[in-house]
């Protein structure tokens, strides 16, 4: 592909897909997954997920077969993105052969032997979600490559409430202040630019919310313990994109000229910064990606656990 004059969030959320998919840690995937079997022996499980952008998180649980018998609510405060979600799972399901209805109600049904499950999808901030809140309890709350972008202490607490006594959560992909791309083009530039990204994400507003830490995914365990939770598992889930002869996994080259072109824009109105030298760090690295050399890596961790006073 040529370097994109411009961009689309739409598509980079599909592309990041499967480098989620591989950076996802096992171990806490499978705790959840077990919560959720377990969860929706006898009646459909409720889980609600914040963030749920295009639907990514849905997607991969259908197509890994964790999502038999559920009620999923896709939240999410962009309402294009939950149009795309919707059309993104109905054509989904529908390409696997399974029965799909969609009245163009807030519900999305995807129905086979042995499967049933409904998608919601709510407009809403998760800023505002508390005990006033109009959602029903849910056994499980999904928060993937989300949480690095709010102000957590804030959001945990409206979260928190709507889960049932001993509901689990199961937060993904939250950023852990570590990226580095390589090859290595002058060490001092490379070390400027990312404590300076960092600082922006530090200081990031949206809405009036803080919005942000560049070390969620270390601080957030502190943060489940200060609102009532319990860690059950935690791990690594470090982004690796990598090209291989050249050519990088289905569009994993636009996800890495996306996370270029952010920095851009975070970057190139600071005055600590020389644009010249900048600009030309980056066009060195959007031609890496072009020619398949570069390579891209971001650390992160997964967490699971529940809100109980005792272990699962």
């Amino acid at each position: 592909m040529s370097i994109p004059s411009k961009y689309d969030y739409h598509r980079y959320l599909a592309a990041k897909q499967s480098v989620d998919n591989r950076a996802l840690n096992r171990h806490v995937w499978e705790r959840m997954a077990e919560f959720v079997k377990q969860a929706s022996q006898e009646k459909p499980v409720r889980i609600l997920e914040v963030g749920a952008g295009i639907g990514t998180m849905i997607a991969r649980m259908l197509d890994w077969g964790l999502l038999q018998n559920a009620e999923y609510l896709a939240l999410d405060v962009d309402g294009k993105k939950l149009s795309a979600a919707r059309g993104r799972l109905a054509e989904w399901g529908k390409q696997q052969g399974y029965s799909v209805t969609d009245n163009a109600t807030e519900i999305l049904s995807i129905e086979a032997p042995g499967k049933n499950v409904t998608i919601e999808f709510l407009e809403l901030d998760a800023h505002v979600l508390g005990s006033e809140s109009e959602i029903q309890p849910v056994d499980l709350v999904i928060a993937n490559a989300f949480l690095d972008l709010v102000d957590v202490p804030a959001v945990l607490p409206g979260l928190f409430t709507i889960l049932r006594t001993g509901g689990s959560f199961y937060f993904s992909i939250n950023y852990d202040g570590e990226m580095f791309f390589s090859p290595e083009i002058d060490q001092e530039l490379d070390e400027t630019i990312f404590r300076l990204y960092h600082e922006s994400m530090d200081t990031r507003a949206v809405n009036g919310h803080t919005s942000g830490d560049s070390r969620t995914g270390r601080k957030l365990y502190q943060h489940l313990l200060n609102a009532g939770a319990q860690v059950s598992a935690v791990g690594g889930s470090d982004w690796a994109v990598t090209a291989q002869d050249g050519k990088y996994h289905e569009d994993e080259a636009y996800f890495l000229h996306f996370i270029l072109n952010t920095i851009q824009e975070q970057l190139q109105a600071h005055p600590s910064i020389d644009l010249n030298r900048f600009q030309s760090w980056l066009n060195t690295r959007h031609a890496q990606v072009e020619n398949g050399s570069l390579f891209y890596f971001a650390h992160q961790l997964d967490y699971f656990g529940r809100i109980a006073a005792t272990e699962m």
